[in-house]
């Protein structure tokens, strides 16, 4: 049975080989108006996060948006990301924005 998600982001960080780093689900308003360990270059070197994969739910469970967050390995600075959201556009930028 797959549970159902409502009102949640649903966040998982991986390093350079893949291994999950970091893994929360957070309450819409807490992602959006919360401080993240992804927010800083030393938050993201902290966790050796080279990437961010999220899925952010509404409060019907459906899903509104999916996205994925580049990290440079060596500075933890944010190098691109790319989005799809619930009515199919798609957003890129830095080293996604040719993908």
């Amino acid at each position: 049975m797959v549970e159902k998600l409502y009102d949640t982001a649903k966040l998982v960080g991986y390093n350079q080989f893949g291994d999950v780093v970091y893994s929360v689900r957070l309450p819409l308003h807490e992602y959006y108006d919360g401080e993240h360990s992804w927010d800083s270059g030393d938050g993201v070197l902290e966790l050796r996060m080279t990437k961010l994969c999220g899925t952010l739910y509404d409060t019907t469970g459906n899903v509104t948006q999916e996205f994925e967050s580049a990290f440079c390995a060596d500075s933890g600075a944010y190098v691109g990301g790319r989005a799809t959201f619930d009515d199919g556009t798609t957003q890129s930028d830095g080293t996604y924005a040719d993908a």
